[in-house]
């Protein structure tokens, strides 16, 4: 029923069918995936290897603004611009505190991405990249106190 009264459906379950692998990232044609995602999610495969039927569950985030009338000229435009989309996380962390990026979806479909938990997310990357900045500046430091030539 899904594949008649959403065509696309259909695509994605056979695409899904014919899949080798025991994983599979389904995205949306305007989704755009930040530059870490591959190596955060290959430092997942243990665990998802472990677990054939677990899902992952990535975060979507957009640019505040009204684009629904952006022409494809416009869209190039502006996807061209090295800072529209953040490739890192640090860039998006910069985007959301800046409010230029927000939640995908809030403002017109605010249960849409409401259970991802987005805010848990952010606030937990952030931890760990803190706790590795953190070890990074202690090997730093003990590499400074060492004596010279060694």
């Amino acid at each position: 029923a899904d594949g008649e009264a959403y065509p696309i459906n259909a695509l994605r379950n056979a695409a899904l069918r014919a899949a080798s692998t025991s994983h599979v990232l389904v995205i949306d044609v305007d989704f755009f995936p930040s530059a870490e995602l591959h190596d955060a999610l290959v430092a997942q495969s243990e665990w998802l290897l472990a677990r054939p039927t677990a899902a992952v569950v990535v975060p979507a985030f957009q640019r505040k603004g009204d684009y629904r009338d952006f022409s494809d000229e416009k869209w190039k435009r502006k996807l061209g611009a090295a800072d529209f989309v953040p490739a890192t996380f640090a860039e998006l962390v910069d985007c959301l505190a800046a409010v230029t990026c927000i939640v995908f979806d809030a403002t017109w479909n605010r249960d849409a991405h409401s259970t991802t938990k987005s805010d848990s997310w952010v606030a937990s990357t952030s931890r760990d990249l803190a706790k590795q900045a953190d070890r990074a500046a202690r090997t730093v430091a003990a590499a400074m106190r060492a004596p010279a030539g060694k």
